[in-house]
């Protein structure tokens, strides 16, 4: 049986292009994906009963040309393509599949290996069964045998190595667990006549370095001439490769964010050319000196730090939560932090699930500064949360994933639920019990000379024992139209020509033990005759006004009217005031202020 090239015919039927919609997906972020791809897939396949980490190599190598498998029929199919896509006026596919051809006729080319170690290898590569991991990995499309606690889900993933070739053309070689060892080709062209008696009748642009019927073969394929594979694993060689040094460090990067809690329980271990990443050297990478050569942002690399400070942290514990109608339970950590003392915080929490990928994050709006990740591993959340993650597996998508309607109503009530929980859970957090001033980040991040209030009865109040309130709040914005030079910022005028007081900052907290609210904040200018109403929020779409009982403006009794407003007081330009007031209901409620000058 020889080896070969085979790009079956389609049977006359469709015309594929060369751009296929799944190496699409990943195009974006190509080399991130890759990463994520390759890093999950081998924590799958990581070796069953060991006490040891999957390992996971990105190298790069040059291949003489003359050394690929196949290489006369290859570039024979690439010269094809293109020939056809010229007798189309193709000129975008024919400009790609010319630079394709180009790179054939050079006498090397630039490839990656990426190798794992301590894993089962592609079982059925010797028998190419249907539902094989060797099998669904090169011929299957938009599916999976993964099972819960897995992460890969779609069976698309592995569209991420072709998205990163510049030839569409990637060699498979592995060695399973059964001591069962071959290999396989892949090049994805586009449809070409097959032969000039016959031109309707196409390739489907899908080739396979194969044996007779496309079946795997029987021998290791290795590419790397510096690389020889002794252990169970699978190695993946992608040609026509650009991997500058940014694309390296990004690739790394990528790793400590996504699988950071992976890596911290040792479950595996990525080496990116010359860089090392295990539990031991997790540090070396976290700092600023290289976060700052991988050129992202600064809440990138605040939220990589936090992510990194709570996962590794055994001072601050997991708490579980079960989530209702059955779902199942998360875990959660959340650390408040001080904005004078503390600059990684990430007001986000990370969402993490088995085997330990990070999928996306959530950033609920909290009034305090916070850093959090929740830990799935719960069976059944697990399995959920599997059928609803992008191919990318960055985020829940359960419109375009669920069709039943009875079942994507679950499904997006776990979502729900799971937000909400972590929404929930931080903001009790921010309602725990405070006895100084710098225990109070919300306060001192709202105004940041709040200990300058000096008085005895102020200091006292913020050292008696007090509770913020969730979400109690509320900054007006200026219009985003530009003023002219010598314009200067007016505040928004009402109908009735009373002006709305903008840009206010405040923080309010709440004392269980005499039920009286706090609010503190500094006058963004001087305003005479002011009024000040409550409302409820956080009650759905409702948003009722605040019954006030009493009220007290920097010791001063206020007037109430109509038990409703707060009346008659001035307000000086950067001067900090202390609003205390009881209202009519018991509970503990979120609060929202308007303040108006009356004119």
């Amino acid at each position: 049986m020889n080896e070969c090239w085979h790009f079956i015919n389609n049977q006359y039927g469709a015309d594929t292009g060369l751009k296929d919609s799944n190496m699409l997906m990943f195009a974006k972020d190509p080399f991130e994906s890759l990463a994520r791809e390759v890093c999950q897939n081998s924590i799958d396949a990581r070796a069953k009963d060991s006490d040891k980490p999957s390992i996971v190599h990105f190298k790069t190598f040059k291949l003489k040309t003359e050394d690929v498998p196949g290489i006369d029929l290859l570039k024979y199919n690439v010269q094809n393509c293109l020939d056809y896509c010229k007798s189309l006026n193709n000129e975008s596919e024919a400009a790609d599949l010319q630079t394709m051809l180009n790179l054939l006729n050079q006498d090397y080319l630039e490839c990656l290996r990426v190798s794992d170690f301590n894993t089962t290898g592609l079982i059925g590569v010797d028998t190419n069964k249907t539902d094989s991991p060797f099998f669904l990995l090169t011929k299957g499309s938009g599916s999976t045998n993964k099972h819960d606690g897995q992460a890969g889900s779609k069976g698309i993933g592995k569209y991420a190595a072709f998205a990163v070739s510049n030839l569409n053309t990637v060699f498979y070689s592995t060695k399973t667990f059964d001591s069962k060892e071959g290999g396989m080709g892949i090049s994805k062209l586009r449809s070409a006549p097959i032969k000039d008696d016959d031109p309707y009748l196409l390739t489907t642009g899908i080739g396979y370095y194969a044996l007779e019927k496309n079946m795997p073969i029987k021998h290791p394929l290795i590419l790397d001439e510096n690389f020889k594979r002794d252990t169970t694993g699978t190695d993946v060689f992608i040609l026509g490769v650009e991997l500058d040094e940014l694309t390296i460090e990004k690739i790394v990067y990528t790793v400590l964010d996504s699988f950071m809690y992976a890596i911290l329980k040792n479950n595996v271990e990525v080496e990116v050319e010359s860089y090392s990443i295990n539990k031991d050297t997790l540090e070396e990478y976290l700092n600023i000196e290289f976060l700052d050569k991988v050129e992202i942002g600064e809440k990138a690399k605040k939220a990589l730090l936090a992510q990194y400070e709570l996962l590794s942290s055994d001072e601050i514990p997991f708490d579980t939560i079960e989530l209702p109608n059955d779902y199942g339970e998360i875990k959660i950590k959340v650390k408040l932090y001080n904005p004078q003392t503390n600059d990684i915080v990430s007001n986000q929490c990370d969402i993490i699930r088995h085997p330990y990928m990070k999928i996306k994050k959530y950033a609920p709006e909290i009034p305090c500064l916070y850093s959090a990740v929740c830990v799935i591993e719960d069976p059944s959340v697990n399995e959920m949360l599997r059928k609803i993650e992008n191919p990318q597996h960055t985020e829940w998508e359960v419109e375009q994933l669920i069709t039943d309607k009875d079942t994507k109503k679950r499904y997006k009530g776990l979502v729900r639920s799971i937000n909400k929980a972590i929404k929930e859970y931080i903001s009790n957090m921010a309602m725990a019990n405070i006895e100084d001033t710098m225990d109070l980040p919300l306060a001192s991040y709202y105004i940041p000379d709040l200990q300058a209030l000096s008085s005895e009865n102020n200091n006292q109040l913020l050292r008696e024992k007090a509770k913020i309130s969730f979400a109690q709040r509320r900054s007006y914005t200026e219009s985003k139209k530009p003023r002219k030079k010598d314009e200067k910022k007016k505040s928004n005028p009402k109908p009735n020509g009373n002006r709305r007081i903008d840009n206010i900052r405040f923080a309010s907290m709440y004392h269980d033990s005499t039920k009286v609210y706090t609010l503190f904040f500094d006058a963004p200018c001087n305003a005479n005759n002011c009024e000040l109403k409550l409302f409820a929020c956080g009650m759905g779409g409702d948003r009722p006004q605040l019954e006030i009982l009493s009220a007290s403006l920097n010791q001063v009794p206020c007037n109430i009217r109509d038990n409703q407003v707060v009346y008659g007081f001035d307000l000086k330009e950067n001067q900090e005031y202390v609003l205390e007031y009881k209202i009519a209901n018991d509970e503990k409620l979120a609060v929202e202020v308007e303040l108006d000058e009356i004119r």
